[in-house]
């Protein structure tokens, strides 16, 4: 079996870092960057690098209650 394509992100001060990354990288899921003057720029990089769409989004966030640990 292939090894899944994971994109791992960690909130920090703001959620709109993960639909940018996102869209960025998925065009097809999420075309945010349509109409970005730098859209021939951005479409390059990320040709250039290889990178593909997720499979998997992944959230790591620190914010919120701590659940207690198990006894």
């Amino acid at each position: 079996m292939p090894p899944k394509n994971i994109l791992l992100c960690t909130l920090g001060a703001s959620w709109a870092v993960i639909p940018e990354i996102l869209g960025w990288l998925a065009p097809a899921v999420l075309d945010l960057y349509a109409h970005h003057p730098q859209r021939v720029a951005l479409d390059a990089v990320r040709e250039q690098h290889q990178l593909k769409a997720p499979e998997e989004l992944w959230v790591c966030t620190t914010q919120g209650a701590r659940k207690p640990r198990p006894a």
